[in-house]
């Protein structure tokens, strides 16, 4: 599950999660497989190993990800990634991520803040619109959510970008 108005079924995209992305082996080892300073280390829950991989897909075959919604992947997903510390720890380090992408592709940036232009502009104010119209505590807390995460995820940026600015690229 995604997003509304991710993608349509077939659409080419930068990436999905990483958790159901299929590519051709011979492609993937074309590639060099998955970026590893992109994904989760000890200390970090880096996650956009996908992202990067969809970006050198593009440009070695000028071709991207494929949506497929009805693809199933299973998988536990353990209480304590529920609660708001873990929801916001991984917001700022997915944010953290981004940066990181950023300073290698300039495709990013721009689906990036398509995307958060669209949630500011569109998203927002018609969640705001429904909670006025008929007031609850769940869609409230949905929205303080959005709200939250996206600001840990500004948050995470923002750190990577002083930190790339003041010591340079991580290695």
């Amino acid at each position: 599950m995604t997003r509304d108005g991710f993608a349509e079924p077939g659409e080419e995209v930068r990436n999905t999660f990483e958790s159901n992305l299929s590519v051709r082996r011979e492609v993937f080892l074309e590639l060099g497989g998955f970026d590893t300073s992109f994904g989760p280390t000890a200390d970090s829950y880096s996650h956009s190993e996908g992202a990067e991989i969809g970006t050198r897909l593009q440009a070695a075959y000028g071709r991207g990800i494929v949506y497929t919604p009805d693809a199933v992947v299973a998988h536990k997903t353990f209480d304590y990634r529920t609660r708001l510390p873990w929801l916001v720890w991984t917001a700022i380090e997915q944010g953290r991520s981004k940066r990181q992408l950023d300073t290698r592709s300039t495709a990013s940036i721009g689906v990036e803040m398509g995307y958060l232009q669209q949630l500011l502009f569109e998203h927002l104010p018609l969640r705001t619109k429904s909670i006025g119209r008929s007031p609850s505590r769940e869609e409230v807390g949905q929205l303080a959510m959005v709200i939250v995460l996206t600001g840990a995820v500004g948050v995470g940026y923002l750190s990577e970008a002083v930190r790339h600015a003041l010591f340079g690229k991580r290695e």
